[in-house]
């Protein structure tokens, strides 16, 4: 049984793909309300760093469907996202 009103760890990071709009918006600041760290990965340039700035997250530009894109959180997420290894999933 966890315990939930243990608080987050400052140390770890969601990473919210979709983040700038809709329901992963909706996602980013339910995270972020919750007192999690967030990082927004989204291709939308305009609102994504407003979006971020709004919930006090970080921003990352990348298209997930590209292998690029994954290799930008990746390296994203395991040096500067997380205090912690990155434990995602594989981008194939």
């Amino acid at each position: 049984m966890s315990d939930r009103s243990k608080a987050p760890d400052a140390r770890r990071v969601a990473l919210v793909t979709g983040g700038a709009s809709g329901i992963g918006l909706a996602c980013a600041r339910a995270l972020a309300d919750a007192g999690h760290g967030v990082a927004i990965v989204d291709v939308d340039e305009a609102r994504g760093p407003e979006r971020a700035a709004e919930l006090g997250a970080t921003f990352v530009q990348a298209d997930l469907a590209s292998r690029e894109g994954c290799r930008i959180v990746h390296m994203g997420s395991a040096h500067s996202l997380t205090a912690s290894p990155y434990k995602g999933g594989r981008c194939s």
